[in-house]
């Protein structure tokens, strides 16, 4: 499977479409939205510092290998 194909699957904005978004409303980033829309008082004071991102095929790697510890238990 290759990794690339996710992007191109994704259901989200392509960059033009964000591009012609920010136009339209008049904005020039997503930042800038950002600034103007969501209130201070609920945004967190800093970055998260999250890992960096797996490809589709790490992901799905790494689900099953955290599916393979479940276990199986019936109910008597």
């Amino acid at each position: 499977m290759s990794n690339s194909n996710f992007s191109s699957r994704h259901n989200g904005p392509r960059n033009h479409e964000v591009e012609q978004m920010l136009q339209k409303i008049g904005v020039k980033s997503i930042d800038e939205l950002i600034d103007k829309t969501v209130p201070s008082a609920i945004r967190l004071p800093k970055a998260l510092h999250l890992p960096e991102p797996l490809s589709e095929y790490e992901y799905l790697k790494e689900l099953k290998t955290i599916s393979l510890k479940n276990k199986v238990f019936e109910h008597t």
